[in-house]
C-alpha cells in the first residue's frame, strides 16, 4: 500500500507541474487576460505606485489596455485601500511574472491551510493526499486559481487566526484576522466574533495586532499616494455596486422582487448578524474556536451581501473538518445503532457532494444562477456534523 501511494503521489506531482507550466505560459496571452480578475489588482497597484488613481475607470482602462486587455469596460478593483498595502509588492514585477507569482502563492496558501485543517481535526497524516485531492478538485478552488482572485487571503485569515490562537501568538492572530477586511462583506460575522472574544478574554494582543496590521497596510499605500483615501471615497459614492448581480441569497431576492430594491441585497446579512448574536450568547461560557469557527465562516459566506463562486473557497475551513468526519468510521459507528448504516450514509453524502461539485465545475451559466451553492454547502456540512460526537473535534 505505501508503494501504491508513492506512485500515485508522483503521478499527481507530475500532472500538477504540467498544469503549472501550461497555465504559466497562458498568463500573458490576450485570450487569458480578458477574463483574468488579477488584472484589476495589478493595475490598481501599479497606478498607486505611480501616484495615479487606482479607483479611476479611465486610468484603470489605460493600464489594462497597455498589458493587452482591450475591453470597453475596465475591470475595477473595489476593495478598500488597505488591500493595496497587502498586494503592492506584486506590482513591482511585470504583469506575466506577477501573475505567475500570485498563482503559486494562491496554491501555497490553499495547500497549507487544507493540510493544517486536516491534521488539526484529527485526519491521518498518511491520508493527506486525499484532502489535497478534495481541495484542488473543489469547484471554487479551481475558479479562484483560474481567475487570480485574492480570496485565498481570506481563507488564510480565518485559518491562520485560529492556528495562532492555538499557539497563543495573539499579535499574529490579530494581524491575520485583519486580512478579512480585504473583503469585509464575506467574513462579516468572523470579524466581530474575533474582536468581541478578544475583549471578553482580555487577549489584548489580538486587538493590537489587528489594529496595527490595518494601520501598516493602509499607511504603506497612502504614503506612496496621499490622495488614495479621497479617491476611494469618490469612487464608492459615485459608482456604488447597486447593479451587481452576484450568486448570493440577497442577489436572488433582488432577482425575485426587483433589482431596484437595493436593500434586499443586505437582508440575509441582517439575519446572519442576528443569528451570530444568539449563537454567541448561548456559548459565551464555553466558546471553542475549533467548533465555532467553521460554522461562523459558513454562515457568513452563505448570508454575505456580495460574493462570487470563487469566494466560496473560504468554505474549505468547514468542508475539510467535515471530510475528516466522513473518513473516520468512529464518528459514524458511535452514532448509528445499526453499524451497517454508516457506509450507506457515507456513500449518499459523498455522492451528493460530488454531483453538486461537478455541476459547479463543469457548467458555465451566468454567476448569479449559482446563488444556491453556499446554502448547499452549509446544509451538507451540517448533515455530516450530525455524526460528530461531542467528545471528538
Amino acid at each position: 500500500m505505501p508503494f501504491t501511494r508513492r506512485i500515485l503521489t508522483w503521478v499527481a506531482l507530475v500532472f500538477t507541474l504540467m498544469a503549472l507550466i501550461s497555465n504559466a505560459a497562458r498568463f500573458s496571452k490576450l485570450d487569458w487576460i480578458i477574463w483574468d480578475d488579477y488584472v484589476e489588482y495589478w493595475s490598481a497597484s501599479h497606478l498607486n505606485l505611480t501616484r495615479g488613481n487606482p479607483y479611476s475607470p479611465e486610468q484603470i482602462k489605460a493600464v489594462e489596455y497597455a498589458i493587452g486587455r482591450h475591453e470597453k469596460i475596465p475591470l475595477m478593483m473595489w476593495n478598500p485601500p488597505w488591500t493595496l498595502g497587502v498586494i503592492l509588492p506584486l506590482a513591482l514585477f511585470p504583469y506575466p511574472v506577477s501573475r505567475l507569482l500570485w498563482y503559486l502563492i494562491g496554491i501555497a496558501i490553499i495547500l497549507g491551510c487544507a493540510s493544517w485543517l486536516w491534521q488539526k481535526h484529527g485526519g491521518e497524516r498518511k491520508r493527506l493526499w486525499l484532502i489535497w485531492l478534495l481541495t484542488f478538485t473543489f469547484a471554487p478552488t479551481l475558479h479562484v486559481l483560474k481567475m487570480g482572485q485574492i480570496s485565498p487571503l481570506l481563507l488564510l485569515s480565518a485559518v491562520g487566526y485560529w492556528a495562532c490562537i492555538q499557539r497563543r501568538k495573539d499579535w499574529a492572530a490579530g494581524a491575520l484576522a485583519a486580512l478579512a477586511l480585504i473583503k469585509p462583506h464575506l467574513l462579516y460575522l468572523f470579524l466581530p466574533a474575533v474582536l468581541v472574544w478578544a475583549m471578553l478574554k482580555r487577549r489584548w494582543g489580538v486587538l493590537w495586532g489587528f489594529g496595527l496590521a490595518i494601520v501598516a497596510a493602509t499607511g504603506l499605500a497612502w504614503a506612496i499616494n496621499p490622495a488614495l483615501m479621497e479617491q476611494y471615497w469618490i469612487a464608492i459614492t459615485t459608482y456604488p455596486p447597486e447593479a451587481w448581480r452576484t450568486p448570493t441569497l440577497g442577489g436572488m431576492l433582488r432577482d425575485l422582487f426587483g433589482g431596484r430594491y437595493f436593500w434586499l441585497q443586505f437582508a440575509p446579512s441582517a439575519v446572519g448578524a442576528a443569528w451570530l448574536a444568539l449563537y454567541a450568547w448561548k456559548r459565551r461560557t464555553n466558546w471553542n474556536w475549533e467548533r465555532q469557527l467553521p460554522l461562523i465562516v459558513l454562515v457568513s459566506v452563505t448570508t454575505a451581501a456580495y460574493g462570487w463562486v470563487f469566494d466560496q473557497t473560504i468554505s474549505l475551513a468547514a468542508l475539510i473538518p467535515a471530510a475528516v468526519t466522513l473518513c473516520d468510521p468512529r464518528r459514524w459507528q458511535r452514532n448509528c445503532v445499526d453499524h451497517d448504516c454508516a457506509p450507506i450514509r457515507l456513500a449518499i453524502l459523498s455522492a451528493v457532494y460530488l454531483a453538486v461539485n461537478l455541476i459547479a465545475a463543469f457548467t458555465s451559466q451566468e454567476q448569479h444562477w449559482y446563488w444556491w451553492m453556499p446554502t448547499f454547502f452549509l446544509l451538507w456540512t451540517n448533515a455530516v456534523w450530525l455524526h460528530r460526537p461531542a467528545d471528538l473535534p
